[in-house]
């Protein structure tokens, strides 16, 4: 069997990073998966040393944890979608406190960001998640969490045109199938 594209290599090519210096762009990618890889120890529980450099963004990120996450579900793990044929690893979905309007807990799928502005690519990413897992979870918010390398609180960025973002994925998606399977 083929492997299963990942919602990131299907959205990937429509990020233009041409004007970006190759080293900086390398360091940019290992600082994000350096502070993935601490955000998630810290959601599981787990004792993380984190660097002197990134201590603002963990901090950042921890302050919101913190302050909203009742319950944590998921962490890192792989989704399927189960006839879309693609895959992708979400960064959290949890219990989150008192975030919809009843203030009622909402259970979130969030991805983290440590870039300043937000990138609309990242929409279609998060409901790729959601669509993928959604027979597991009831999932009633999605979003990214950008991160902030001072240490303050981070931006949420909810998704609020769910359908429109999925749209969007699933036009990339197609057009990967259609590059990428012989016919």
């Amino acid at each position: 069997m083929n492997k299963l594209p990942s919602v990131t290599e299907i959205i990937g090519v429509y990020n233009d990073f041409s004007a970006v210096p190759p080293d900086v762009l390398e360091f940019a990618a290992e600082r994000g998966k350096v502070i993935h890889a601490l955000c998630a120890g810290y959601a599981r529980g787990l004792f993380t040393v984190v660097p002197d450099e990134l201590t603002g963004y963990f901090r950042s990120f921890q302050s919101w944890f913190d302050a909203y996450v009742k319950e944590v579900l998921v962490v890192e793990e792989e989704v399927i979608h189960p006839t879309l044929g693609y895959c992708g690893h979400p960064d959290i979905i949890a219990r989150l406190k008192g975030i919809s309007p009843g203030n009622e807990d909402t259970i979130a799928l969030i991805d983290y960001k440590t870039p300043r502005v937000h990138n609309k690519l990242w929409d279609a990413q998060v409901v790729a998640y959601a669509e993928a897992i959604k027979h597991q979870y009831a999932i009633a918010r999605c979003g990214t969490l950008r991160l902030q390398k001072d240490g303050s609180l981070p931006v949420m960025h909810w998704i609020d045109n769910y359908a429109q973002a999925f749209n969007c994925f699933m036009s990339m998606l197609n057009i990967w199938h259609y590059l990428n399977t012989d016919s």
